[in-house]
């Protein structure tokens, strides 16, 4: 899968020009169903991801006097995470996955569209952090991961960073990793 989506998400946005989230996610989408032949009634494979994308806009106007930014996220099956001013919000993507035999082939993602201000942090993440179990079979949780993002925000990166790792640490003690952990920040 990694293959597959690291070399035709550099061909949708590179060689095809293509830098709309929705858009990019639905090209993904028809690529990895129909080069795993998931499109098809005898499909053997049921591979497919979870992937969330992001795109920061400038827009100016000289003529009404005023510039912003916005941040353009699509989620598949993901939701993006951010802070401001103490308060973490989420941003929910798409009930739809990409690729997989039951996902529609034709589905159109949708576009979310949220203005930048200073000082809020976004984050990215898959679900192996809060799918995490500790000794007791309880997961980490989408709640206690809301609450270490408010708690951390603040602080530079590579010290949110550490405290992701330790609460990730502590959180599963002896326990193995039971899935992928990625969680990217980003503010501006």
């Amino acid at each position: 899968m990694t293959m597959i989506t690291v070399s035709e998400l550099k061909r949708i946005i590179k060689d095809d020009g293509c830098h709309d989230p929705a858009e990019i996610l639905k090209q993904l989408n028809v690529i990895v169903k129909t080069t795993l032949h998931q499109d098809t009634a005898y499909a053997v494979s049921d591979y497919g991801m979870d992937i969330g994308i992001a795109r920061a806009v400038r827009i100016e106007s000289p003529a009404f006097g005023f510039q912003a930014s916005e941040l353009i996220f699509a989620g598949a099956k993901q939701s993006l995470f951010y802070v401001h001013k103490g308060e973490v919000k989420v941003i929910a993507g798409d009930r739809q996955s990409i690729g997989y035999r039951r996902s529609d082939l034709n589905f159109n993602f949708t576009d979310r569209t949220i203005r930048i201000e200073k000082r809020t942090v976004f984050y990215m993440t898959t679900d192996g952090f809060t799918d995490q179990l500790d000794g007791a079979d309880r997961r980490f949780g989408t709640r206690r991961f809301r609450e270490l993002l408010k708690e951390i925000a603040p602080l530079p990166f590579e010290k949110q960073r550490e405290m992701l790792l330790e609460a990730f640490k502590i959180h599963k003690g002896d326990r193995q990793r039971q899935d992928d952990v990625t969680v990217a920040g980003f503010g501006f």
